[in-house]
């Protein structure tokens, strides 16, 4: 979440002191600074690594798409990358057509999502004990609605600093309780279960900027926002109705 807030933020006041292709440049190097930096920090670690089996790639997909709640968990991650994250890539735009033309202060409404996202860590404890996690997942899918609405009223950028905080606490509540299940869906296959989870969701991300560009392009920024409001709203309300721990008929269940 840090590495989110920083990056955003960021890589708008490289845009803004040297144009857009510094930003890649800059976390080019970066990067190579990182892979500099962890080759001889890995070579220190004497684990052997586990060996790959690729028999047991059938067994555990069947156990986990087996599970009923999988389709839930998967394409509700699906969803919000999709109708969420595709917008973030058009904010700069968004913006300046609204009278804002600094890069540096889109970066700094996206950073806010991030601010969201440190927020809901600080209060998820007390969340899910006073509230629950169906209603969690219900509120954050109607708080991503309602922050994708407000996107589409074009306020100043202070707004929308605050507006996109808001958004990421929203999603962190319902995307949280999704990993959870997601990590339940097939024990003895967690971390396929990880890999489809992450699979599904960096789809989204990838189709997420085509979506909204044709929507954008094609019938407008107000209802393509719309659409994006009703699709996060339905997909934590489903997630809130449809995603279910299994409890032993021995202990009690939870109000």
């Amino acid at each position: 979440m840090t590495g989110n807030l920083l990056g955003a933020s960021g890589a708008g006041v490289i845009g803004d002191l040297v144009g857009w292709r510094g930003v890649f440049f800059v976390t080019g190097a970066i990067d190579l600074v990182a892979l500099t930096v962890a080759i001889p920090g890995f070579r220190s670690i004497d684990e052997k690594p586990g060996r790959f089996d690729l028999s047991t790639l059938i067994p555990n997909y069947r156990a986990i798409f087996s599970n009923p709640m999988a389709k839930y968990c998967f394409g509700a991650v699906f969803i919000e990358a999709i109708f969420l994250f595709g917008v973030f890539p058009y904010m700069a735009v968004l913006l300046e057509e609204a009278g804002e033309p600094r890069a540096s202060i889109a970066g700094v409404v996206i950073s806010g999502f991030g601010i969201g996202g440190v927020i809901y860590t600080f209060m998820v404890a007390w969340l899910l004990a006073y509230i629950g996690e169906r209603r969690l997942m219900a509120t954050g899918g109607m708080v991503m609605g309602f922050c994708l609405i407000v996107v589409a009223l074009r306020l100043p950028w202070p707004a929308e600093f605050v507006n996109f905080m808001l958004l990421g606490f929203g999603f962190y509540l319902l995307h949280g309780c999704i990993q959870v299940y997601v990590t339940e869906l097939a024990p003895a296959a967690r971390g396929s279960a990880a890999a489809a989870h992450s699979f599904f969701f960096f789809l989204g991300q990838a189709i997420g900027p085509v979506v909204y560009g044709i929507g954008l392009n094609g019938v407008g920024v107000t209802p393509v926002l719309l659409v994006g409001a009703v699709a996060l709203t339905a997909t934590g309300w489903i997630c809130a109705l449809r995603l279910r721990r299994h409890i032993p008929a021995t202990q009690p269940r939870p109000r």
